[in-house]
């Protein structure tokens, strides 16, 4: 683990030596920790990490570890994302999903719903994107998760640009501006200020 802030190699190679080890004595756990080690350290490197991922994924369904199984199948979703495969991607947010929910982790499950809502608007099915925003936005209310908030009034307004409702969608991300500012987050606050200034150029 200390060499995944040093040394991405080392760390990879490291992390080989401990699953072989772990693998021997027969300790699922320590296997998928191993598993999940040398999936990170691939991830950092810039590979392609998705089969090394979806390999942690299989042992933590094996052994019934959901925490671990929700955390990779979001992982995954991230990846699947982040090379354009959104229907990919929507299959593991929706899987996640799921597993949040019989956990009961609702911090969890906010985040989940809005890279679910993000992925169906990615494909093109506007509305339940929305319903999918909406609920993720009344949780992270109930909860008081304000950063989680911010992110799907964001989302939400993109929604709106995708079904041609530019009103809509400057109220959404200014909604998510005044909120960001008020929380401290200047970086995400300046990137809504991006977005109203896009559109404001907009004939």
């Amino acid at each position: 683990m200390i060499l995944e802030r040093t040394s991405l190699d080392e760390a990879a190679q490291a992390w080989s030596v401990v699953l072989d080890l772990q693998r021997s004595r027969g300790d699922s756990r320590g296997e998928l920790q191993a598993r999940e080690g040398l999936a990170r350290a691939m991830r950092e490197r810039g590979g392609d990490a998705v089969s090394a991922f979806e390999s942690a994924l299989a042992l933590a369904a094996t052994i019934g570890d959901r925490a671990r199984e929700t955390a990779i199948r979001n992982t995954l979703g991230i990846l699947e994302w982040e090379r354009g495969g959104y229907a990919a991607a929507l299959k593991h947010y929706e899987c996640a999903l799921a597993l949040a929910r019989e956990e009961g982790s609702v911090a969890h499950e906010v985040v989940i719903l809005n890279s679910l809502g993000a992925s169906l608007t990615r494909l093109g099915r506007p509305d339940e994107a929305r319903t999918v925003l909406e609920e993720s936005l009344a949780l992270s209310r109930t909860i008081g998760e304000r950063q989680l908030e911010a992110h799907a009034l964001a989302a939400l307004g993109h929604v709106s640009l995708t079904t041609g409702d530019p009103g809509g969608a400057a109220q959404r991300f200014e909604e998510s501006r005044l909120l960001r500012q008020a929380i401290g987050d200047r970086a995400g606050a300046e990137a809504m200020e991006r977005r109203l200034a896009s559109l404001a150029r907009e004939p």
